[in-house]
C-alpha cells in the first residue's frame, strides 16, 4: 500500500478538518473528502476555499470564490481541481495540471483524483488511514 498522503502534516490536517465535517454521511462521501484532501495540504488554498465551501448545507461556492479571491498559479489550478472534482462546475485539461504544477502539487492532483475517482480503498476506525494500492 502506498500512502496518498504528502507528508505526515498534511495526513493529520486532512483527518483534523474530517473530523469538523457535522454531517456524518460527507466523512465518507468522495466528492468531499477530495476537495478536503487538497485544502489540506495547501495553506493558501485552505485560506481562500474554506469559506465558500458549506459542509453543513453540501454546498461548494466556487463562482463566489472566483470572483473574491485572487489566487497564484498553481494554488489557482488546485481550486479549480477541487471544484471540479466537487461538481463539475469547473474544467481542467490533464496538460495544464502536467504542463503548470510542479512535482509535488502534481502528485497531489493526481492522489485527489484518485480518491475522488475509488474513495476510501482502506478504512479502519481506529486508524482511519487512506491508503491506494500498488498496481
Amino acid at each position: 500500500m502506498v500512502n496518498l498522503f504528502l507528508d505526515q502534516e498534511h495526513e493529520d490536517y486532512f483527518y483534523g478538518l474530517r473530523s469538523k465535517m457535522e454531517q456524518e454521511t460527507y466523512k465518507t462521501n468522495k466528492k468531499y473528502l477530495s476537495v478536503i484532501f487538497l485544502m489540506a495540504a495547501e495553506e493558501e488554498l485552505y485560506r481562500k476555499a474554506n469559506p465558500y465551501f458549506d459542509t453543513t448545507r453540501g454546498v461548494f461556492d466556487s463562482n463566489k470564490m472566483f470572483e473574491e479571491q485572487d489566487f497564484s498559479v498553481g494554488i489557482g489550478l488546485l481550486a479549480r481541481l477541487a471544484v471540479l472534482l466537487f461538481d463539475n462546475n469547473e474544467s481542467v485539461t490533464l496538460l495544464k495540471l502536467i504542463g503548470t504544477l510542479d512535482e509535488i502539487r502534481f502528485k497531489l492532483a493526481l492522489n485527489a483524483i484518485y480518491l475522488r475517482r475509488f474513495g476510501f480503498i482502506e478504512y479502519k476506525e481506529q486508524e482511519e488511514k487512506l491508503k491506494m494500492p500498488r498496481s
